[in-house]
């Protein structure tokens, strides 16, 4: 981006944007988590769902992550939301999901080289899920295997 904005010449119509984006990207690695909740106005369904993707990762295993919540940051409703998402063939919900099973599996594959039982239920409590069958269900929906399949399958 940087790299970007120095080959740019200041009349080039790319450059005022790629300013913002980078005076965003700053701004959010620097910023306090009371900062963070304070989100700028965003006009497109783009630019929404990109701080979308930034408050689900920073919220991931929090209870009350939610569309509902996620539209009340944004300063919209949840019916934009959705039409957002929508646009792009999938929803808040299933963003939400993926991001947590992609988490469980990361932790799940940490913890192979390791010593010692992994219980899979608290790794689903972690990640952010609350009941188990239905982590179990997502888990073998998304990676074609159970979370216990994928810690003993390097031992086949």
């Amino acid at each position: 981006l940087v790299a970007k904005l120095v080959e740019n010449e200041p009349q080039d119509k790319r450059t005022p944007h790629l300013q913002q984006l980078l005076f965003d990207a700053t701004r959010q690695a620097f910023a306090t988590q009371d900062e963070i909740d304070v989100l700028p106005r965003s006009e497109t369904a783009g630019e929404r769902i990109e701080i979308v993707q930034v408050l689900i990762d920073r919220h991931l295993t929090e209870e009350n992550l939610s569309p509902r919540w996620l539209a009340e940051k944004l300063g919209v409703s949840l019916r934009t939301l959705q039409d957002d998402f929508n646009e792009f063939g999938t929803t808040p919900t299933s963003m939400i999901r993926l991001r947590r099973l992609h988490l469980a599996k990361d932790q799940l594959l940490r913890h192979k080289g390791q010593s010692g039982k992994l219980n899979i239920a608290e790794l689903a409590y972690s990640s952010g899920f609350n009941d188990i069958s239905y982590f179990n269900r997502c888990f073998r929906e998304v990676f074609h295997c159970t979370p216990k399949d994928m810690l003993s399958e390097d031992k086949r």
